[in-house]
């Protein structure tokens, strides 16, 4: 009897093995993917769901030198399951979001600005409570995130956002770029991406923080409609842009309106970029702006200094950076060693030079910089040449071999020139880091690709005391190239002061230095609507100063909000000199709250007061993947295609399994499983003949 009970123990604690073993090998199996690099989502049976479709509707209205924009985000539920859709997409760096409306049918419900916790509790209770909801969070400056909730089976659901920016004059022209895709990201020491695609390890489009992924093949299609009325204050001449078709409606001296695409109306899922110039062709001396708002006074300044002839007999040692990253690869890589080469053409006799490349290392061409010769500049492009996109973007090793143990040299102009796209996502420990080592060096970056990441672009520039450019679509390299070098050759606006009587809470604070063909813009509050400014710095080796009488005409809607903009962003920098993480969160969440704009601590979250969704109907959340960059070329591996809302029962002679390269660890759990059961199959076996026997 004794031994029957511990035969029958034994034969429990196989079966209990065997059992054991089964979520091992399962937990090794990832999504399914899909055909197109469309993202799918599992229902509660194991249903394959397609994605809400989402179409865009953005309308551009300029005036003076605010741009006000409207997008309207429609998502639409094809599939029979109440769903909430999560949406993560770009806008301008410097975009001020400060509404968002929630449509449904022929109803509009306005949100409301909360501090960022508030608004997500807020959110989630109607979420689970069954009330359609919506809240706009900001995870960068420029990349934003959409949730909606509770949007029914075959039904759809309206998210308007709107935003303000504020447009300078730079480069001879004013300009305006609106995203309409996102590069995928990389973050130091991660290495899962997702289990549904392989992009390249590390790479996702917020890794750490954010479930989407990206539309890998380009098989999505952009459907998005863009329109844009333009009323500057000065009669437009020269109008174009590099990135799209556009057409224009209607000209007139006081306003423009066009449309942008060609006549089916699909947009290249890249950066839209607009840029137009003065019939005179001359740069505006000066400028002033004004609102009333809240009881005060608001004003937007913009100067433009004076151009002196470019210094002589200065040596210059310049280091060139290039990013040989796997987001660089397709035209981005081509045309960022097209401007690398550039460059190297562009230096002068009494230069010396070195190129640094990095992908999950850096690289250096020469140990130690070398001078401008015939035959360095040759061994140069031949190593230039023989670069090609691959691996991570560990942005910190190129700016240590680019920064570190430089000793500075008084008869030495020592100008680093990074090109990338920008596709990181710890930005702030990368600010800290040009900060703290920039020494006498100057960093210029150079924006690479079709949705290249211009806040790291403008915000680094500004940290490195240096100036950013964009090789921009259908524009020659070596025209965007010799313009940065004409630039880096000039003489530039120092140490800028700004004083006067009725002006106070100047923003920025610091000015930072100013180079060619970029003016010098700040935002002030008056005691009153005019005011009398003394603006001083040193240009060269020449002091500067020049004094200004400002007095109110005009009155520009969006002045206040820009203030409050560019306040925030100045806050958000001054990490970099020493304020404490919570006097910064303080500030910032005051000024978004008083000004009702989405910050890093604040949100808008709106909802409908009429709950739709039953209480035991289950809620699908669905990730919408971002488009592809139109030149990005991703290195990925596909996989067969399920059949949405079909899915075969897994053993059937249809069932897909497939396995993403990227699934962390999942060899050693299908290993470790697969042994276990093997062992106790085997070990079940033995024991059966031996207690027949």
């Amino acid at each position: 009897m004794n031994i029957c009970i511990k035969k029958r123990c034994l034969s429990y604690l196989i079966l209990t093995l065997l059992v054991a073993a089964i979520p091992s090998v399962a937990s090794a199996i990832p999504k399914m993917d899909v055909a197109r690099g469309s993202l799918i989502a599992e229902g509660v049976n194991g249903f394959v769901l397609h994605l809400p479709l989402v179409s865009t509707d953005v309308a551009i209205k300029v005036t003076g030198p605010i741009g006000r924009t409207i997008v309207r985000q429609t998502f639409q539920n094809d599939s029979d399951q109440w769903i909430e859709a999560l949406y993560l997409f770009p806008l301008p760096d410097n975009a001020a979001v400060d509404r968002i409306q929630l449509s449904i049918g022929d109803r509009f419900i306005e949100g409301e600005i909360k501090e960022k916790k508030e608004a997500s509790e807020i959110y989630a209770k109607a979420k689970t409570d069954g009330y359609k909801a919506a809240i706009v969070e900001q995870d960068r400056p420029n990349l934003f995130h959409t949730s909606v909730a509770n949007i029914p089976p075959r039904g759809q659901i309206g998210v308007v956002i709107e935003y303000q920016q504020s447009l300078s004059w730079r480069d001879r022209s004013f300009g305006l770029r609106f995203p309409l895709a996102i590069t995928p990201r990389f973050l130091p020491a991660t290495q899962e991406i997702s289990q549904l695609i392989e992009l390249k390890s590390g790479w996702k489009m917020l890794p750490g923080e954010r479930s989407q992924i990206m539309d890998i093949d380009g098989g999505q299609v952009s459907k998005t409609k863009i329109s844009m009325s333009l009323s500057p204050g000065f009669e437009i001449g020269r109008l174009e842009s590099p990135s799209h078709p556009i057409r224009i409606i209607s000209r007139s001296e006081e306003e423009v309106k066009l449309l942008v695409g060609n006549d089916s109306g699909e947009l290249k899922p890249r950066d839209f970029i607009l840029n137009w110039s003065p019939i005179s062709l001359e740069a505006p001396e000066a400028a002033f702006f004004t609102e009333r708002h809240q009881h005060e006074n608001f004003g937007l300044v913009m100067i433009t200094p004076p151009e002196i002839q470019a210094e002589s007999n200065v040596a210059r040692e310049v280091i060139f950076v290039i990013d040989t990253s796997g987001s660089m690869d397709g035209i981005s890589i081509e045309n960022a060693k097209e401007a690398l080469i550039a460059g190297i053409n562009g230096l002068r006799r009494g230069d010396s030079f070195n190129v640094i490349n990095f992908d999950d290392t850096a690289t250096k061409l020469f140990r130690t910089p070398v001078s401008i010769s015939k035959r360095n500049r040759s061994t140069a492009k031949r190593y230039v040449r023989s670069l090609d996109a691959d691996g991570g973007t560990n942005m910190q090793s190129a700016l240590s071999l680019a920064l570190l143990k430089n000793k500075s040299r008084s008869h030495i102009i020592r100008q680093i020139i990074f090109i990338t796209d920008g596709a990181v996502t710890n930005e702030t420990a990368l600010f800290g880091f040009i900060n703290k080592n920039l020494g006498h060096s100057r960093l210029f970056t150079v924006g690479i690709g079709d949705a290249p990441n211009g806040f790291f672009m403008k915000e680094a520039a500004e940290v490195g005391r240096g100036t950013y450019s964009f090789v921009d679509p259908g524009v020659d390299t070596k025209i965007t190239i010799a313009r940065l070098f004409e630039k880096i050759s000039r003489p530039i606006l120092t140490n800028v002061q700004i004083n006067g009587e009725g002006i106070f809470d100047i923003t920025p604070q610091k000015i930072p230095d100013l180079y060619l063909d970029q003016p010098l813009v700040f935002a002030v509050k008056l005691r009153k609507p005019a005011a009398k400014i003394l603006i001083t710095g040193r240009l060269g080796n020449s002091e500067w100063k020049k004094t200004v009488r400002m007095t109110s005409t005009d009155v520009v809607a969006g002045v206040a909000t820009d203030w409050a903009k560019r306040s925030i962003d100045e806050w958000r920098r001054k990490h970099l000199h020493g304020a404490t993480p919570e006097l910064i969160k303080k500030h910032i969440t005051a000024l978004g709250l008083e000004f009702q704009l989405v910050t890093q601590y604040t949100s808008l979250v709106s909802v409908d007061k009429t709950p739709s969704r039953p209480d035991k109907a289950f809620l699908q959340t669905q990730a919408i993947p971002a488009l592809k960059p139109d030149g990005l070329r991703l290195k990925i591996k596909k996989y067969k295609e399920q059949p949405a809302y079909s899915p075969s029962p897994l053993g059937s002679p249809n069932a897909i399994v497939s396995f993403a390269q990227t699934a962390d660890g999942y060899e050693k759990r299908l290993i470790l499983g697969l042994s276990i059961m093997i062992m106790a199959a085997l070990g079940f076996i033995i024991f059966i003949r031996k207690w027949r026997i």
